[in-house]
C-alpha cells in the first residue's frame, strides 16, 4: 500500500499543518525545476493541427506557473495528440451518430465512441501527470497560488455566493 496517499484522494488544502513534508516536497520540486530548460513555444511539426493549437495555448500558461519543463515535452505531445484525436472522434460521432446500420441491417456501435472513451481516460491520466487537472495543479503550486496552506473556507464560499 502506498503510505503517502493510502488510497485516498489528495487533500485540496495542499499543505496540511500536520504534514510539513508536503510543504518541503512542494518547495523542493519548485527549486529543482528552476534550472531546467523551458518547452519550445512552437509546437513540434509532426503534431496534428488541433494538437498544435492546444500546444500554443498551453505552454505559456503552464510555464507561467512553473508546471512544466523540457522534461515534460513527451507527455505534453501525447496530451495534445490525444486531444486532437478526441476532437476528430467527437466530430465523427456528430456526423455519423453513436450507432450505424451495417449492410445486414444490424445496428453497430460507431468506433469513434470507443476512441472518445479511450482518449478521455488518457487525457485525464496525462493531465494529472502534467499537473493540468485541479488536484495535481493545486498540489504543485498551492490552491489559488496561496503557499501558506491557510485557506479561509467561509471567505472562499462567499466568492461563490455561499
Amino acid at each position: 500500500m502506498n503510505p503517502r496517499n493510502a488510497g485516498r484522494k489528495p487533500n485540496l488544502a495542499v499543505v496540511d499543518p500536520k504534514h510539513p513534508e508536503q510543504k518541503a516536497r512542494q518547495t523542493a520540486v519548485k527549486q529543482a525545476r528552476k534550472g531546467l530548460k523551458k518547452l519550445p513555444k512552437r509546437a513540434p511539426s509532426y503534431l496534428m493541427p488541433e494538437a498544435k493549437k492546444l500546444w500554443k495555448s498551453l505552454v505559456p500558461q503552464l510555464e507561467s506557473v512553473g508546471l512544466v519543463s523540457v522534461l515534460d515535452q513527451t507527455n505534453l505531445e501525447l496530451f495534445c495528440t490525444q486531444y486532437a484525436m478526441y476532437l476528430d472522434a467527437v466530430n465523427s460521432i456528430s456526423e455519423h451518430g453513436q450507432v450505424y446500420m451495417d449492410e445486414n441491417g444490424n445496428l453497430k456501435k460507431n468506433p469513434a465512441v470507443g476512441i472518445v472513451d479511450n482518449c478521455s481516460k488518457t487525457l485525464r491520466s496525462l493531465g494529472m501527470t502534467l499537473g493540468i487537472d485541479f488536484n495535481s495543479h493545486s498540489q504543485r503550486i498551492g490552491v489559488n497560488g496561496n503557499d501558506s496552506g491557510n485557506i479561509d473556507i467561509q471567505k472562499e464560499l462567499k466568492k461563490f455566493g455561499g
